[in-house]
């Protein structure tokens, strides 16, 4: 039923896997270890504001998941936009594309209105940070949510067998 719906981006896993379903996109498949990117489209769709985002993830340094968060937070909020040239065609119009090009859109109309990090350590701690804004980019809040997946989650399937 999900092609009763407007276009949609779902992800959902565990420690053991990562899948990703859209309704415009034939079902569901896991996601191979990488770095991939996600916007209003399909996975790792080559768009200027997702080949940003999957180089910030790339470049990003290793350090406290504090660091990470802060630095993920600010890249979110790059508005810069790409070059005409650097533009795909997009079917909205030249103007609309550049505006809705950098990976924070500011407007009155559509715009970014929240930028979510969520950090999941080999150990089950789960840290999310979210900003939120309102209209032309205005901060309007934040949210912090910590919590550790419960033990069967961190488990191995069972059938399965851990090497030591």
């Amino acid at each position: 039923q999900a092609a009763q719906y407007n276009g949609f981006n779902l992800l959902v896993g565990d420690l053991r896997a990562i899948h990703y379903l859209s309704n415009r996109d034939g079902g569901s498949r896991r996601i191979e270890p990488g770095v991939h990117g996600l916007s209003n489209h399909l996975l790792n769709t080559p768009w200027p504001k997702v080949a940003l985002g999957r180089k910030y993830l790339q470049d990003l340094p290793l350090r406290s998941p504090a660091g990470i968060i802060d630095a993920l937070l600010e890249r979110l909020r790059d508005a810069t936009r790409p070059t005409e040239a650097d533009l795909p065609e997009s079917g909205i119009g030249p103007d609309r594309n550049r505006a809705l090009s950098p990976p924070f859109i500011e407007s009155d109309y559509y715009g970014t209105r929240a930028s979510t990090v969520i950090v999941v350590d080999a150990q089950g701690q789960v840290i999310i940070r979210e900003r939120r804004y309102g209209p032309y980019g205005t901060p309007m809040g934040s949210s912090e949510l910590d919590f550790r997946l419960e033990a069967d989650s961190l488990a191995a399937p069972s059938g399965t067998t851990e090497a030591a």
